[in-house]
């Protein structure tokens, strides 16, 4: 139904083909501010269609943006426990170190006293 209706109204047809007065200067002053009219509606309309589009798009990012916020604290929060960690293991290494080293030194001065008591004093 919608099809024969447009096909009985073209869409393009300008309304300054309508009417017996052409001749008229006000008429066709009347006639050209119509057109116009009828021109900057469908230009709005088109802006309105394309604001609305833009829109969507931005809302899609916004929410694209939102999901990357919480991805990025949650990443900021993995980044603080693995360093916490990191400390950790850092800071038993170096126990374990000073720890080997004392056992080395202690070993080492017991050794000087073994051989010592045992092959000089004799």
């Amino acid at each position: 139904m919608s099809s024969s209706s447009t096909r009985l109204l073209p869409k393009s047809k300008p309304m300054s083909s309508y009417g017996t007065y052409q001749a008229d200067p006000n008429v066709q002053k009347l006639m050209d501010t119509s057109d116009a009219l009828e021109r900057t509606k469908a230009q709005i309309a088109q802006a309105d269609f394309t604001a609305r589009h833009v829109l969507v798009d931005l809302e899609g990012q916004r929410g694209q943006f939102q999901d990357m916020k919480s991805m990025v604290s949650d990443t900021n929060s993995a980044t603080k426990e693995v360093n916490q960690y990191l400390h950790q293991i850092r800071e038993r290494t170096i126990r374990r170190k000073i720890c080997l080293w004392s056992i080395i030194i202690v070993l080492t001065v017991t050794d000087i006293f073994f051989f010592y008591y045992f092959f000089l004093k004799q």
